[in-house]
């Protein structure tokens, strides 16, 4: 008999087992143990990143825009590279997590339009305050004090461009028109999608 355990121990501690605390603590053990997320996460053993459903940014009240295909989403260099078409290294540069992409298109004031919706995921705050100062070295961004923890606002030949920050993520959406209406549209989107980021 091994010399840690003394005779009769191995008998009580069976008999102790027969107590109903007992086992209620034991299943609640077991079970957590067997529901732990260790060794479930991604390949490379990191948390998975949050991507929002598309289907969330759609503000209420807006019918008139549907969602155009289905979303594009990257979780690697490879697959950002074929979103952001140039300048993905400011994002793998800066903690780039995952992205996600969603068109919409339907009429504003009467004309057809088009919105595109990119999420990313930058994994901290830091890296998303880094990788906004980066975005707006790239055309001409009017300071806004709208959205986010910081925001900028601009008119491309495109349209209308939103950019703006919420903790670890970064937006950036754009419309098809210069109109009043699709500009008042594209805040509505903007908007929206902080409300929801903030309820993360």
């Amino acid at each position: 008999m091994s010399r840690f355990i003394k005779p009769g121990a191995a008998g009580r501690c069976l008999r102790s087992l027969r107590s109903p605390l007992l086992w209620a603590v034991t299943f609640t053990v077991l079970a957590a143990l067997l529901t732990s997320p260790i060794g479930c996460g991604d390949d490379d053993g990191g948390p998975k990143p949050v991507i929002r459903n598309p289907e969330d940014f759609l503000p209420p009240g807006t019918e008139a825009m549907q969602k155009d295909g289905s979303p594009r989403t990257a979780t690697d260099t490879a697959g950002l590279q074929d979103i952001v078409n140039g300048g993905f290294e400011n994002y793998t540069n800066n903690g780039f997590l995952e992205m996600v992409e969603q068109m919409y298109s339907g009429t504003v004031g009467g004309t057809s339009a088009a919105v595109r919706v990119w999420i990313f995921d930058m994994s901290s705050e830091d890296n998303c305050a880094s990788l906004h100062d980066l975005l707006l070295q790239e055309g001409a961004w009017e300071d806004w004090d709208v959205l986010g923890d910081e925001d900028h606002r601009k008119t491309s030949l495109l349209g209308f461009v939103i950019l703006f920050r919420r903790d670890n993520y970064s937006m950036q959406l754009d419309i098809s028109s210069n109109s009043q209406d699709a500009r008042d549209l594209l805040v509505l989107f903007a908007s929206h999608i902080d409300q929801e980021i903030q309820g993360l």
